[in-house]
């Protein structure tokens, strides 16, 4: 988080890749200020719908429900049976 908090400055615009529930986001968000910009990636489906909610009241943030590579294409998203435990 510190690491993230020092990196980022008023205005920039950030990509949180693998966004999760939206924890970067929110901090990033907070730092950019209202001149910067957060895309924000998470390619799990029910994580996602947690993330847009997480981050529905930072006007600078935008979620995508997509994962992101070096490679165009389609491929699919392996969930783990202990999954929950994550």
């Amino acid at each position: 988080s510190e690491c993230l908090w020092r990196l980022a400055q008023p205005g920039m615009n950030v990509l949180d890749i693998g966004a999760n529930v939206g924890y970067f986001s929110s901090l990033l968000s907070k730092k950019v200020g209202p001149q910067g910009k957060v895309f924000s990636f998470e390619p799990h489906p029910e994580i996602f719908k947690k993330l847009k909610h997480n981050i529905s009241e930072s006007k600078n943030c935008t979620p995508y429900n997509l994962a992101l590579s070096n490679k165009s294409g389609e491929s699919l998203l392996f969930i783990p049976t202990d999954f929950e435990k994550n």
